[in-house]
Parts: structure tokens; C-alpha cells; sequence
């Protein structure tokens, strides 16, 4: 069958036509695609540290059977050894007079399905459409949307202007990672709103003569009135409290478990101070010169510089989102090793990620929280020497900051990432 429509495609005339009618007839291939569709595949794999990903593989096995079908590991092969061959099969569009393109968005949990079929209505009148999910969260997920038409460079940019508005007519993020460009400066301006003042403040003071991407981050656009804050869901494992709460009224505000990353203060450690699954905030509203603004939708967001500490300091009424960790398995353990905090590093190292790793008085505390949490605390206790004793669970508080690098076996250390320890600012 390749061989013969490898024939057909090279005869003179037909190569350019063989796309030519499912390019131009968009909605009758979706409606095709939704006939045969059978499904949603979950292809999950682990890596690293055996030890660890054997017990993750475990725990994570069952809890997969427990909602779901296991097909076995060729699909996930399949989908390994063939994921970038999309790239390639590019061309033969743009030859054959098509356009073609991707577009990665995000919101929460209760949302994807939402934002899913309102962007896919919206693209679905000018171009085919796929999607999946690229990246997972706690709170949410990223839906990477590849989409194929034909027609000239007005029928490529209706597409574009009607999936972005989609998105944040549904409450979703417009670039959850590829960042902005000019096809996308307007709706992400149209998301940002009065914050794009805190860009502005800043480039005046780095980039006074605009040299950099001028006109391609954010752009003039009429002001739109957000729609009002949503209770929030279970399934999203989000909490919300004013940005200035402490972490007692967070986890008091949570409704639904303890804060996930129990920061001392909002917004946490910078990013290089922490490891990067560790997120502080998500979405952030407030006020700003009597208009209001939602920034940070969805887990994770590349809507160009990230305004939401610009917002904290100078809007009013500022509420914050963060994770929530939901109840569920839980171990703790603790021990006195001779270099404590040198140990919890080695702990990173092998690919483990406690939810609590903190040392006290010389007590190294390690607690994990899941499906494997049991497992993964059985090892930890192994790779500590003398190992680790079962305690109640108490997940504690994450250190304040500000922080300054410091060896690991500094008196004053008191946080470590796989690579660097800290300090307090103002210890010796």
C-alpha cells in the first residue's frame, strides 16, 4: 500500500493535490477524526535512579490499572522511537499550498476539557486539528494543539486570532511555553492587561532605546474586564488566600489538604534556590489603577515577563493561588547522620523528591507523599546511615529566605538543592 501510494504521489501533477482536499474540507476530517477516535493514551515512563524508579513504576502501575487499560509498552515505544517524525512530514504541506502550525496553551484541571473543545471549535472552520498534552501539573495541564489548513496568509492569521481567542475567552494561558512573537503579542497584551505597566517601568530602565524584540513582547490593546474569580475546584488542587498570608492562614484558606510547598512567604525562593517541580504562586488577581487583572493562568505560563510580583507590590486586593497537597499516602522519618545536610543533598542526587527534607538541631527529617511515598521512604532510610525513623508526619515550613550560597557543611546552611546549599543572608 506505500509503495503504491508512493507511485501515485510521485505521478506528474497528483503530488501536489494528494493534500488537497482534506486541507480544504477542515471540518469533514474532524468530524472523521471524532467518528474513529476510541480514546485517550497515557503513555508514562520513568527514568533515573533504579532503585527510585522502581518504586515509582510500582505504585504508579497500580494506581494506572486502577482507571484504566494497560496496553503493554509498545504504544509508549512507538511513540519514543517516532515522537519528532511530525517535524518532517512539514514540508510535503507547505509544497502541496497548506499552512501549518502549533499552539501550546494551559489552564487547570477542571478547565482542559473546556478550553479543549472551545479551541478546537474555534480553529476547527479553517484548519484540521489534533492535540495532547505536552506537560502535566498538579493543577493542571498544557494542551499542545497542532492544527493544518489551506488557504492564503488571511486564512492563517483568521486561525491564529480565533484559537487565541478562544483561549482567553475560556480563562486559559495563550503560551504556556514557546513564548511571544508577533503572532501572539496582541493576546498575550489582551491577557497581561494593566500589569504590561511593570514590563514598561522595566524596560524603560534596561532597554531605554528599545532595542530588544521591539514590538514583538507586548503591544497597545484595549483593556478587557477579566470574568469574575471562579470558586475553585477540587480537581485543581489549589488553594487561595490574600499574597500577604502566612502560611498558617494559607493552609487554613486551602479547604481541601496542606499547602504543597509550604513557602514561609509568597512567592517563595528564587527559581535557582529551589527545584524547578517547586512553584510558590500560580495565579495571581488584583487591582491595578482601578482595573483588574488575572496573571499566571494555568499551571505554568510564557506570556513574556513574568508580572506577578509587579502586581503584588503595587495593585490592591491581591489574591493568590497556590498547590494543595490533597489527602492521600503520607511517611516521614528521622535520623542523625554525621553531615546531615550533606546527606539530604546525596538524597537529591539519586533522583528522590521529598515533599519534606529539613534538618533541625541535627535531626534530618525526610518525608515523602503519594502512592510510593511507604517505598520511597524505605529507601531513603537505607541511604541514610544509620537510617531513619518513622515519626508522625509534620511537613514544617520552608525556609523564609533571603539566601546566599554556602558550602554544604556551613553552620549556617539551612536548604539545599542536588547542586548548591544556602544560608540566611545575614548569618556569618
Amino acid at each position: 500500500y506505500r509503495q503504491w501510494l508512493k507511485w501515485v504521489d510521485d505521478l506528474p501533477g497528483v503530488r501536489k493535490r494528494t493534500l488537497s482536499l482534506p486541507l480544504a474540507l477542515p471540518g469533514m476530517v474532524n468530524k472523521l477524526f471524532d467518528a474513529v477516535s476510541g480514546g485517550c493514551l497515557l503513555v508514562v515512563s520513568w527514568e533515573g535512579n533504579p532503585d527510585v524508579v522502581d518504586a515509582q513504576s510500582t505504585a504508579g502501575h497500580a494506581l494506572l490499572c486502577k482507571h484504566g487499560e494497560d496496553l503493554g509498552v509498545e504504544p509508549g515505544e512507538r511513540w519514543f522511537n517516532s515522537r519528532h517524525a511530525v517535524s518532517y512530514k512539514l514540508m510535503p504541506i507547505f509544497e502541496r499550498g497548506g499552512f501549518a502550525d502549533t499552539m501550546e496553551v494551559a489552564t487547570t484541571w477542571s478547565n482542559v476539557e473546556r478550553l479543549y473543545n472551545a479551541v478546537r471549535d474555534a480553529v476547527g472552520k479553517t484548519a484540521v486539528v489534533m492535540a495532547h498534552m505536552s506537560h502535566a501539573y498538579p493543577e493542571g495541564s498544557c494542551i499542545y494543539f497542532s492544527f493544518a489548513g489551506k488557504g492564503d496568509m488571511s486564512v492563517y492569521e483568521a486561525t491564529w486570532a480565533a484559537a487565541q481567542e478562544a483561549v482567553l475567552a475560556y480563562g486559559g494561558t495563550v503560551t504556556h511555553h514557546h513564548g511571544v512573537g508577533e503572532s501572539k503579542a496582541a493576546a498575550v497584551s489582551a491577557e497581561v492587561g494593566p500589569a504590561i505597566a511593570g514590563w514598561r517601568a522595566l524596560k524603560a530602565e534596561l532597554d531605554a532605546k528599545s532595542v530588544m524584540n521591539p514590538g514583538r513582547v507586548f503591544v497597545d490593546v484595549p483593556y478587557r474586564q477579566p470574568d469574575p474569580l471562579q470558586l475553585l475546584d477540587n480537581a485543581d488542587s489549589l488553594g487561595r488566600a490574600a499574597v500577604d498570608a502566612s502560611l498558617e492562614q494559607r493552609q487554613g484558606a486551602s479547604g481541601q489538604g496542606e499547602v504543597m510547598w509550604p513557602w514561609a512567604q509568597l512567592p517563595g525562593l528564587p527559581r535557582w534556590q529551589r527545584g524547578p517541580y517547586q512553584v510558590g504562586w500560580n495565579e495571581v488577581s488584583g487591582v491595578l489603577e482601578g482595573k483588574r487583572c488575572v496573571l499566571g493562568r494555568g499551571p505554568r505560563s510564557a506570556s513574556g515577563s513574568d508580572l506577578r510580583r509587579h502586581l503584588c507590590l503595587k495593585g490592591t486586593d491581591v489574591l493568590a493561588t497556590f498547590a494543595v497537597a490533597p489527602p492521600g499516602d503520607r511517611w516521614m522519618g528521622e535520623g542523625r547522620p554525621e553531615r546531615p545536610w550533606h546527606v539530604a543533598q546525596e538524597l537529591l542526587r539519586c533522583d528522590l523528591r521529598p515533599a519534606v527534607l529539613a534538618v533541625e538541631a541535627g535531626v534530618l527529617r525526610v518525608g515523602f507523599r503519594g502512592p510510593a511515598a511507604a517505598a520511597l521512604g524505605e529507601l531513603a532510610s537505607a541511604w541514610v546511615a544509620g537510617g531513619l525513623n518513622a515519626v508522625s508526619w509534620e511537613a514544617g515550613a520552608y525556609p523564609p529566605g533571603p539566601l546566599q550560597p554556602c558550602e554544604v557543611d556551613d553552620p549556617a546552611v539551612c536548604w539545599v538543592t542536588p547542586q548548591s546549599a544556602f544560608k540566611p543572608v545575614e548569618a556569618p
